[in-house]
């Protein structure tokens, strides 16, 4: 089920079952941030699962699926901002490539969780 990778098995040992679907999902979700059609459904499919017991691994961490998503866009579409190479990039080209298809919902998570608009941040 988790694979025969060796890392895998012995962080299921060690942790349990649970805590390794739970890290699978999170690398499936950041190795697919840019994809815009991420769901619950499809990274609980891919992990074997429904997307209720997956959404319920993810609130024993504290959060959502779709909360851990959201934040690990906005710190990608931030680490680009930051990043000299991509000073030539559009704002909103960052964000789509982050997997935000909404531009102006993009600039209002943004500035609620850095206190900056992207623009701000990248004159920083």
């Amino acid at each position: 089920l988790l694979g025969t990778d060796a890392d895998r098995t012995e962080l299921a040992n060690l942790r349990g079952y649970s805590a390794a679907r739970l890290d699978l999902m999170r690398a499936e979700v950041m190795a697919n941030l840019s994809r815009g059609d991420l769901t619950i459904y499809s990274v609980a499919g891919n992990a074997g699962l429904s997307p209720r017991s997956a959404q319920r691994m993810f609130e024993r961490t504290g959060t959502t699926f779709t909360e851990f998503l959201l934040e690990q866009r906005l710190l990608l579409v931030r680490k680009l901002l930051l990043d000299p190479l991509n000073r030539w990039r559009k704002v909103s080209d960052l964000a789509h490539s982050a997997g935000f298809p909404d531009v102006s919902y993009f600039n209002r998570v943004f500035r609620q969780r850095f206190g900056v608009t992207p623009s701000d941040m990248r004159g920083a």
